[in-house]
């Protein structure tokens, strides 16, 4: 009995060694590619951890690239293939949120792929645009992508549909909710605590000798307020398309999000 169990722990052992991620699950990773030189080494340290906390929490692959030249096609198009490529060496999708400045066209493209497609979305993609584009434009390439990192990991922690930005989920906005509702019940305890009252007029009253001495009606004046009535518009304004959005590689992957200049 004893060597059956120390043969299974064996064979366990043996199967962690020659398939460490095949029999696991894939594995995730977080990397900083600089080949337009916008990082010093430190830096890319720096970024490459923060990247592995947030991408540990949520459990997916942060990559953060920069190039001097896209090549042939877009910075979208490089974006896709690295993923295709590089990244989803298999037929199963990665959970991967990306992005790549490309300081020839300057744009910067940010896309989620694998459950990130839906948790990182069109929608939000577009205020982790938002809160970077300012940053880029100035120049202030770590600030900005500290930001990326922070807002990606932020907003990828809602629901789908959820919106990030709603005052409800704010922390602050919540406590001031608990304040106003906790001082509304103490209030209402106190006004209760004295006691019902029970008089009203007519337990002064004297039915049998109170009657109404005289009346008299005055007529003062007769006044009417003309208002337009508003007509129904006819026409109907345009939004933005709701829902995850997102396309499909070349490569067939789908992911979110798309690029901008700065």
């Amino acid at each position: 009995m004893v060597m059956k169990k120390t043969n299974l722990v064996l064979l366990f052992l043996l199967t962690m060694i020659a398939f460490p991620s095949d029999a696991f699950g894939a594995s995730h990773k977080h990397v900083v590619i600089d080949e337009a030189g916008l990082f010093t080494e430190d830096e890319i340290s720096a970024l490459e951890q923060q990247a592995e906390k947030y991408g540990t929490k949520r459990n997916l692959s942060y990559y953060i690239i920069t190039i001097d030249d896209p090549g042939s096609g877009t910075v979208e198009d490089y974006t896709d293939n690295y993923y295709d490529e590089e990244i989803k060496t298999t037929d199963a999708e990665v959970d991967t949120i990306m992005l790549v400045i490309d300081m020839k066209n300057r744009e910067v493209d940010i896309g989620g792929f694998g459950r990130m497609y839906e948790y990182l979305n069109d929608h939000r993609v577009d205020m982790v645009h938002d809160d970077i584009g300012a940053d880029l434009t100035d120049g202030n390439y770590v600030k900005a992508m500290e930001t990326f990192l922070q807002s990606s990991y932020k907003y990828s922690g809602f629901k789908p549909p959820a919106n990030p930005k709603n005052p409800f989920y704010n922390t602050f906005v919540q406590l001031i909710i608990a304040i106003v509702l906790g001082i509304g019940i103490v209030w209402m305890m106190v006004s209760n605590a004295g006691g019902k009252v029970t008089t009203n007029r007519l337990t002064y009253e004297d039915r049998k000798r109170s009657k109404v001495i005289r009346k008299r009606d005055r007529y003062i004046r007769t006044s009417v307020t003309k208002r337009r009535k508003p007509k129904k518009s006819s026409s109907s304004s345009g939004g933005r398309r709701g829902g995850g959005g997102g396309r499909m590689t070349s490569g067939g992957s789908r992911r979110s999000g798309g690029s901008r200049g700065f």
